[in-house]
């Protein structure tokens, strides 16, 4: 659809090692800028997103942590 060959396209968008794709590419004489582009792109992306989506699992699947119950003596407890 948009002009790109399969495997360049497949290439460019393959989870693992970047350099092992950048290999591949240069061995099947694809566009290597394209592929670079993406897989940097997919890097960076995942990277930068990670931490905010962890966070927000990690506040939603834990409760919130009760109030800490006071010492005896902030209760009014002489020992």
């Amino acid at each position: 659809m948009i002009g790109i060959a399969f495997l360049e396209s497949y290439l460019a968008t393959t989870p693992g090692g970047i350099n092992a794709v950048l290999a591949t590419a240069t061995v099947a004489h694809v566009d290597v800028g394209v592929v670079s582009t993406v897989q940097s792109f997919r890097l960076v992306l995942v990277v930068l997103l990670t931490p905010p989506l962890v966070r927000w699992l990690l506040r939603r699947a834990l409760p919130a942590s009760p109030a800490p119950t006071p010492a005896p003596e902030e209760r009014g407890v002489l020992p």
